[in-house]
């Protein structure tokens, strides 16, 4: 009691650290020792209230002792309450507002809980014990050990995901408290899912087939859809967990009918419209439309996106989502995100795209929803996220949709009839050529995005003419792009005009000559890409002048004078340099956002610095950007060819011919080498399958020894007695015949096994020629002679017998003076013996001494056969015996040849592979052929220790076989020492059952 004293009470400061750890020793002490519950009870409850101010002593003392409880005193729920919690506060991953850390230790005390964690989890029976406390009702268990777990996979996530996955029940158990009635308990574990299934597709797969989407459904139902609390969060953030980047249960969640389950989220309550939208709200129908943009995301297979947008569209998810987007109030937040919903929900859906296109604001006149998004994005005064939201529903709309392409090209054409409503088309224009940088950005990737791939569409933008400031006429929008791209000082402006007008020039040459014809196009172009700048977002916009100016070469018609193919890339090579505007376009791919833009085609942009390339414009790039380099670089491959080099680049090329042969020489001197060491190990592998083929006739030669051995001591048990039998003199020559053959077989099968280890003896001679086995030869053959004459022995033992018995049988005298022989009138009938009384009183007497010699005769006789039944019996024993070792031994036999020859499998396995390895490495550099000598020399060494290995293996097989010898001969003493039991008995046995058994061993 003074130790609890000491903890609850404390001590002074000035010796407060050294105190706290000798309290905590005296502790963890007393858990282990004391052999009363109460006492373990009271030190866990002491250990439990240190562990947070002292959680580094307890943890480093105590860790095992309370893995030890958690074993031992599963049945007292208070003691392992008190454990529980200990653990959840050793391993808690930050830092405790109580907790003591010396100022010494105060830098390197960070990841305390994730050390603890660790030595919790280098046995895997911890974690399975932890999780058996799971199904424990009782809270003061489960609350722990669930705060537990969360620690853990806080600090060890991987560790705890495979080890959860290699226990089977694992996450059926953690599943189980999801649908808790406590709401603690279940807001505990959905936090305790979130962090396992997150990142690992396999438990992400058995979550949800454990009817996981049916339970987070049914919380949200309960606590209210998006008008819950941080419940309704945490089951989304659950759900998208599962959802992500996982087909199989994207197929799983549509096939559900879980889509339509979601309608009532995206409904919008009388609470909102008379309160509005809170946070916790805003951040519900968020998760809430990210879980739609998740099935429908581009990223998914093309089969699931589709199939997973149809059924948003018979689910009525897509009309909710346009009225979320007409209705009014809704946050910018939301309306954003609502809006890249719906711009995924129709990418590359013709009948999504239509049903948008019908979509119209309740206004007057009619607006299309597509005009109301136009106006937004061309507006100053919208979030930057919005109008980049918008233009993502644009690009989506238009992505694989050549009537909604036409129907907005149509509208820049000239009419003859003039509507007084706005067009979508003289939106984009009417930003295009706005003075808001922004708004041209996004009015130029969103007209590339309706002319993309279609060159017809391209041709018929040529047509459209636009107004000049002075009223002097008109021009065309290609040539009214140009004209900004030359006065325009925003480099924003001019990166998306760059982009357009490399969109629009691509497979189209009646805009590359009518972009030619302007006067001084030309010369704005190269004087972009002569230009030096520092700035990367610089360089970047001066290759895609160059890119421009490379597309004009490809696509050109020859058409305008002074700008033909051919005069446009000798005007490179003169004032630019090849080598130059190659570089040029090369910093194209280099920079950070073309990157970025190119693994989604979303805009992701945080803020307006960022506004550089799209996702269309990449996407023509890494398609063409070959093309355009080729046309410099072959025209300067044969300017080469054609001899026009000066004498720098000739004697260039001159020193690297003869560097070229010098590097020729060596090469060939490292295939040479490398011949002669692949050769080598050719030879090698060969003598390792020869000796591994050796091996394994050899153990099916030991296989075949082996179950001869057993069927000859299965065929060598002898028939049981028949107990109502007369026990008489030709019941026992029938069992003495019996052993005859018996003895016959066993000496057939040692025969057998002398020949059988004689050709052994040949191939281990064959396979071992280089290792001295003759004294085991000659230990086979001693063995041999010894069972030879054992043999011999018991014949000639079986011989005297015979003999023996025949000669005590005759010389048998009679207790009667009459020189009769005794087997005539040794087993007279009752009838022959009162004849003889008729004849004689002579007789009578006779007769009388013959019945009582034979009843003293015939009880002699049967309590010698009895005598001779019950050891017969104990023999049978001890053969079954004998049987079931030798089964024992062969299973044991059988599988360590099976592990020999698995083992063997797999190093021919990993030397195959190995071997492959090499073959790969030697078609590399020259640099590396050093390294791949001693590659070589390694694999040699690792075949010479696989021979060794094998010689080891028949030397194993040698010992098991002598062993089976052994056991033989064992047999062989007891059946000789039951034959002469039998010759005890005065039994004869004879050489006539060789015969018989041979026929019984066929």
């Amino acid at each position: 009691m003074e130790i609890l004293r000491s903890v609850l009470v404390g001590s002074d400061s000035g010796t407060q650290s050294v105190s706290s750890a000798d309290t905590i020793e005296r502790l963890v002490e007393r858990v282990n020792s004391s052999t009363l519950l109460e006492d373990r009870r009271d030190a866990c409850r002491a250990l439990k209230a240190m562990s947070k101010k002292f959680r580094l002593e307890v943890g480093a003392q105590g860790l095992n002792s309370m893995i030890t409880v958690l074993q031992t005193d599963q049945t007292d729920s208070e003691i392992i309450s008190y454990v529980l919690e200990t653990l959840a506060n050793i391993f808690y991953p930050e830092e405790f507002e109580e907790e003591v850390i010396p100022d010494k230790q105060r830098d390197d005390f960070t990841g305390v809980g994730e050390g603890f964690s660790e030595m919790f989890l280098k046995s895997e029976e911890n974690l399975s014990l932890l999780l058996e406390f799971l199904e424990e009702f009782d809270f003061k268990i489960r609350r722990p050990a669930v705060a537990a777990l969360n620690s853990l996979l806080t600090n060890c996530p991987r560790e705890i995901q495979q080890q959860i996955l290699h226990c089977h029940t694992g996450v059926s158990k953690l599943m189980d408290i999801l649908g808790e009635t406590r709401e603690v308990l279940r807001n505990d574990s959905l936090i305790l899912l979130f962090k396992l299934t997150k990142g690992n597709s396999n438990i992400q797969k058995i979550v949800a087939f454990e009817n996981a989407f049916d339970k987070l459904m049914e919380i949200m139902e309960f606590e209210g859809w998006t008008d819950g609390g941080i419940v309704v969060e945490d089951c989304l953030r659950l759900m998208l967990n599962l959802l992500r980047n996982n087909p199989s249960n994207q197929t799983f969640f549509k096939e559900g009918s879980y889509i339509s389950r979601l309608l009532p989220s995206l409904s919008d309550s009388a609470e909102t419209t008379e309160y509005g939208w809170d946070a916790q709200k805003v951040s519900n129908m968020l998760h809430i439309l990210q879980l739609i943009r998740t099935l429908v995301a581009p990223s998914n297979p093309a089969q699931i996106t589709a199939a997973c947008q149809l059924a948003c569209k018979q689910s009525q998810v897509l009309d909710h989502l346009e009225d979320i987007l007409l209705a009014v109030g809704i946050p910018a937040d939301v309306l954003t995100e609502a809006i890249n919903a719906i711009a995924e929900l129709i990418r590359g859906n013709n009948d999504n795209q239509s049903q948008f296109l019908s979509v119209s604001a309740p206004s007057e006149p009619p607006r299309p929803v597509l005009v109301l998004l136009l106006m937004s994005m061309v507006n100053e005064k919208q979030p930057f996220s919005l109008r980049c939201s918008v233009l993502y529903c644009v690009q989506s709309y238009l992505y694989k949709n050549t009537m909604g392409q036409a129907l907005i090209v149509e509208s820049l054409l000239p009419k003859s009839e003039q509507t007084g409503d706005i067009s979508s088309g003289q939106l984009l224009c009417a930003g295009l050529f706005s003075n808001d940088s922004v708004s041209n950005w996004l009015c130029a990737i969103a007209l590339a995005q309706v002319i993309s791939e279609s060159q017809k569409l391209k041709e018929e933008l040529l047509r459209v003419q636009l107004a000049t400031q002075g009223g002097s006429g008109t021009v065309p929008l290609l040539v009214q792009c140009l004209q900004i791209l030359q006065h325009n000082a925003s480099l924003t402006t001019r990166l998306g005009l760059l982009q357009l007008m490399c969109v629009w020039v691509s497979s189209c040459p009646l805009a590359v000559s009518c972009l030619l014809k302007v006067e001084g196009a030309i010369a704005f172009f190269m004087a972009q890409i002569c230009s030096n700048e520092h700035d990367e977002t610089e360089r970047l916009g001066h290759g895609l002048s160059a890119f421009l100016l490379g597309l004009c070469m490809i696509y050109n018609n020859n058409t305008v004078a002074g700008a033909t193919q051919d005069e446009l890339i000798s005007l490179v090579e003169k004032r630019v340099g090849s080598d130059s505007f190659l570089d040029k376009i090369a910093d194209i791919p280099k920079h950070e956002s073309f990157n970025k833009a190119l693994k989604s085609p979303q805009p992701r942009f945080s803020n307006i610095s960022e506004l550089i390339v799209d996702n269309t414009f990449c996407q023509l790039f890494r398609s063409l950007d070959r093309d355009v380099t080729s046309i410099i670089s072959d025209r300067k491959s044969s300017a080469m060819l054609n001899g026009s080099m000066d004498a720098s680049t000739q004697a260039a090329l001159e020193n690297y011919k003869v560097f070229i042969r010098e590097q020729d020489a060596k090469i060939k001197e490292y295939i040479d080498a490398n011949t002669l060491l692949h050769t080598e190990f050719r030879n090698l592998q060969a003598r390792y399958e020869e000796i591994s083929g050796t091996v394994q006739q050899l153990r099916d030669q030991n296989a075949i020894l082996q179950a001869q051995a057993i069927n000859a001591v299965t065929s060598s048990k002898p028939s049981n007695p028949d107990p109502v039998m007369e026990m008489n003199s030709s019941s026992t020559s029938l069992e003495l015949d019996s052993l005859r053959k018996q003895i016959a077989h066993q000496e057939d099968y040692i025969q057998e096994l002398e020949a059988r280890l004689n050709a052994d003896d040949e191939a281990e001679d064959a396979l071992r020629r280089d290792s001295e086995c003759q004294t085991e030869k000659d230990q086979k053959s001693t063995t041999a002679e010894m069972l030879r004459s054992q043999l011999e022995n018991m014949r000639n033992l079986v011989l005297k017998k015979d003999e023996e018995l025949l000669r005590i049988k005759n010389e048998m005298p009679l207790n009667s003076g009459t020189p009769a022989d005794r087997f005539e009138n040794m087993f007279l009938t009752t009838l022959e013996v009162e004849a003889l009384k008729k004849h004689g009183g002579s007789d009578a007497l006779q007769v009388e001494l013959k019945e009582k010699e034979i009843e003293r005769l015939r009880a002699a006789h049967q309590s010698e056969v009895g005598d001779l039944t019950k050891e017969r019996n104990q023999l049978e024993d001890e053969l079954f015996k004998t049987r079931h070792e030798l089964d024992e031994l062969k299973e044991l036999n059988t599988s360590t040849s099976r592990q020999d020859t698995d083992s063997l499998e797999r190093r021919l396995r990993e030397v195959t592979a190995e071997l492959d390895e090499f073959k790969e490495r030697r078609d590399k550099s020259t640099v590396a052929t050093s390294s791949q000598f001693e590659l070589q020399n390694q694999v040699i060494v690792k075949l010479n220790d696989d021979l060794k290995e094998s010689k080891t293996a028949v030397e194993n097989l040698q010992s098991e076989q002598e062993d089976l010898l052994v056991m033989l001969s064992d047999q062989e003493e007891k059946m000789a020492k039951y034959k002469s039991k039998l010759r005890e008995l005065n039994v004869a046995v004879s050489d006539d059952e060789d015969v018989d058994d041979e026929d019984d061993l066929t």
